[in-house]
This record gives C-alpha cells, sequence and structure tokens, in this order.
C-alpha cells in the first residue's frame, strides 16, 4: 500500500523539502497538513555522510531520554536512514567520536536501493508502536518566547559541535547565522581567525552553564592551541537554530599578570547540581545577587553581598580565595577577602560593559561578562582593622582586566565563583553592549 505511485510521489516531495545544515542538528522541513497526514505518522529519511566508517546516529527525543535508532549499512555506504514525523521539527545529537560526521542536504536519490528503504519502513513503523511518542521539538532558539524549545541538551551540543568544528579548523561545520558575530578576547575578529588557527585539542575539564529562556549557553575548559592549553570561557546565542552570536575568552599560559593554571581545573560537581525547588531564586534576582558582588567590590564593602561562608573562588585555575594551602587573602574566603575593605583600587564597569547573558535558573548559575578597571592612582589600601597596605604591582600601573565569571547561588547566596580573565588595554571599549 505504501509503496503506490502517488506515495512515493509525495515522499520525494517530502524529502526534497528538508533542509539539513552541516553538523548534528536539523531543522524542521515544510509539508502541509494535509501531504503529511497522507504519507502517515512516522516516515524513513536519508543521511548521506562524508565518511564510510561512521557509527550509527542517534536521534534523541527532546522531552526524554528515548532515542530512535538510524537504519545504515555500515560496511561501505554512506547513507543511513532516520525515522522522522512530518510537520515536525527534529533534532539529531550525534556522539563525540563522529563529528566529523556531515548532514547534507535530504535527496530522493539517497532512495535508490529498495531493499533498504523498506527496512527503513519496517523499522519506522515498529518504533512508532513502541514509542508512540508525540512529536519531537525543535532545536532552534530565537527569541525569549521560542527559545525554550531549545533546552540544555540542545545548548550543550551546540557547544559541543563548536569545540568539535574549531579543534577541525573548519568553521564551515557550523550552522551560523548570516551576520554572526565572534570576539576573542574582546576582539571582533573574522570566525576563522585567532584561536582557529591553532586549535588543536581538547583538555578534560568541562564546564556548562544553560539558559533556554535566553537561547545562551556557556562553556569554560581547557582547549589546545599547538599543544599548548589555554583556559577558555566561551558564550554562544543560538538563534532559530543557528549560531548568532560567539564570544571567546581566553587566559593564554604565561601571559602577563595571569599565570594560567590549566592543571587546577579540577571537576567541582556543586556547579552541575540542580537546586531544590524552594532553593531556586527568578532570574532577576539571581542577577541582582551577581551584581551585589561587583558592588561589593566597588563599595569596599562585604556586608551588600550575600555569601556562602565557605565561598570559593578560582582564577585562571587558581584557587584565590577559601585556598587552605594559599597565602595572606587567599586563606580567607570570598566574603572575608570583602569586609577586610581591600577592593579600593578596584573599579568595576557599570552600565554596558557589566552584562549577565546566562542565567542557569535549574542549577543557580550566573554568568557574567565584565571590565576591572585600574587606574593606578591608588597606592596604598587601608583596610578595615586600619592596616595600611602598599598596592603591589601590576595593580599600580593602568590597565584593565577583561573577565567570564561564573557564580553559583544557593540558598540566595554565593556558594563559588569561577573565572577566566586577562589584561587588555586601560579603558578598552566592549563591543557587546547595547
Amino acid at each position: 500500500r505504501q509503496s503506490s505511485h502517488l506515495a512515493k510521489q509525495k515522499f520525494r516531495r517530502f524529502l526534497h523539502s528538508f533542509v539539513v545544515r552541516a553538523g548534528p542538528f536539523a531543522i524542521s522541513h515544510s509539508l502541509t497538513p494535509s501531504s503529511a497526514d497522507s504519507l502517515g505518522p512516522l516516515w524513513p529519511a536519508v543521511l548521506q555522510f562524508s565518511n564510510r566508517n561512521i557509527p550509527l546516529l542517534e536521534s534523541r527525543l527532546s522531552h526524554s531520554k528515548q532515542t530512535m535508532p538510524i537504519v545504515s549499512n555500515r560496511n561501505n555506504s554512506r547513507v543511513g536512514f532516520v525515522c522522522v514525523r512530518p510537520n515536525s521539527r527534529l533534532r539529531l545529537r550525534t556522539p563525540s567520536d563522529i563529528d566529523s560526521a556531515q548532514l547534507l542536504r535530504w535527496k530522493s536519490e539517497g532512495m535508490g536501493m529498495r531493499g533498504k528503504f523498506f527496512i527503513a519502513v519496517g523499522t519506522c513503523a515498529l518504533l512508532l508502536g513502541a514509542l508512540a511518542a508525540p512529536s519531537i521539538r525543535t532545536a532552534a532558539a530565537g527569541s525569549d518566547k521560542s527559545s525554550s524549545a531549545c533546552d540544555r541538551a540542545c545548548l550543550n551540543g551546540f557547544v559541543d559541535q563548536y569545540l568539535a568544528a574549531l579543534v577541525a579548523r573548519d568553521p564551515s561545520r557550523l550552522p551560523l547565522s548570516k551576520n554572526v558575530k565572534y570576539t576573542e578576547n574582546g576582539q571582533p575578529l573574522k570566525l576563522g581567525d585567532g584561536m582557529w588557527g591553532v586549535a588543536n585539542g581538547l583538555g578534560d575539564y568541562k564546564l556548562y552553564a544553560d539558559d533556554p529562556q535566553a537561547g545562551q549557553v556557556m562553556f569554560m575548559g581547557v582547549i589546545k592551541e599547538n599543544d599548548h592549553p589555554q583556559i577558555t570561557a566561551l558564550r554562544l546565542k543560538i538563534e532559530k537554530g543557528r549560531i548568532s552570536e560567539i564570544e571567546a575568552i581566553i587566559a593564554r599560559s604565561g601571559g602577563p599578570n595571569t599565570p594560567g593554571k590549566p592543571e587546577g581545573l579540577v571537576d567541582k560537581p556543586i556547579f552541575n547540581e540542580a537546586l531544590s525547588a524552594s532553593d531556586r531564586r527568578p532570574r532577576h534576582e539571581m542577577i541582582s545577587i551577581a551584581n551585589s558582588y561587583f558592588e561589593g567590590l566597588n563599595q569596599v564593602t562585604g556586608k551588600i553581598t550575600p555569601f556562602d561562608p565557605n565561598c570559593t573562588r578560582v582564577e585562571n585555575g587558581n584557587i584565590t580565595a577559601n585556598n587552605p594551602n594559599g597565602r595572606g587573602m587567599q586563606k580567607l574566603s570570598c566574603g572575608a577577602q570583602f569586609d577586610t575593605g581591600f577592593s579600593s583600587f578596584i573599579k568595576v564597569r557599570e552600565g554596558v560593559d557589566r552584562r549577565f547573558p546566562v542565567v542557569d535558573e535549574e542549577r543557580g548559575l550566573v554568568y557574567t561578562v565584565i571590565f576591572f578597571d585600574h587606574a593606578g592612582t591608588v597606592r596604598e589600601v587601608k583596610e578595615t582593622d586600619g592596616t595600611i597596605l602598599d598596592v603591589p604591582p601590576p595593580y599600580d600601573t593602568p590597565y584593565t582586566f577583561l573577565l567570564g565569571e561564573l557564580f553559583k547561588i544557593q540558598n540566595g547566596k554565593i556558594m563559588r565563583a569561577e573565572a577566566v580573565l586577562l589584561p587588555v588595554p586601560f579603558r578598552m571599549p566592549g563591543v557587546w553592549g547595547k
């Protein structure tokens, strides 16, 4: 019944209406309800790969952990089938060991082998009966109204895809918006320039923060540049299933005033722990708490920032607060440091250059991008206990820090702070503020 001439014609039109970008993400097709209904509830479509030796892909339902297998000839064929729903949107998630897979345009010519076609039809029919699943949601993330369709797994998938393309030094693998914007350490660059010319590997440390409402995701980890491990903070914005903004902050090892310690970056389970419902705060309150950290620095006080007594801070892999093996101020917790009144030589920039682009309400994470200006004019600091301290180099000369800093907020208090920072020209303007 399904192999009738009319059904095959409709199926060819169905395949031709499908467009898939390079990489592991797919966007929806444009079938009308009438033609979709006539095609049935679940149907095979064809994938083509650039590599013959690729394991089976996995199509993950965005609302559950169920998976939909792809039928593929793994001996010497570059063609595989995936089951899709007409009038639905599809997201494909690929394991990291097949990042070289290229999803090309869906073509009816790929159905040349009749036997494989009917195997795929049968598989889809069996799968439909087994799952009885609702329509697959889209990976697109645009405005706040629709960005929730790109959930945590979807956003993290974009990061993984970006990192794979970066290591391959091939930005053409990415689903990019027409006017995608890319900066590296605050400098606008053409995508493919900068670290794209030297990246050749990834470290083990990986930390994600996801904001489905805003369609934005943050990644902290280690990226190798010609085998040199570099601590990196990365932010992506996803709009309509494409990457529209890329902001990278890289604290390159051996850079001035930023002694990076990639080996000091170890897994911190607290960043990945979901908060209980009673523990969660609305996003505006989370932003206010994170902002109070910078206001505490500017106002030289610890009284306005809600710190957990055991708050720990890590900067470029170095524990700079609540470090039992540290020296002087490093031994103190975040709040105890603020209470000393040490920060009179720091001016945290305000306005559009103090941004909070990623708010992960489920895990209590806020990612901020800010500038610390050091004018060099404050030569000594009077602490709250009356102690007078000389401001040491390099803080006695004009320069600015660019920071990407992530806060963990639990019970309304800052538990952890982790930052990637580097010096930039004094009062260098930001390029992301509106």
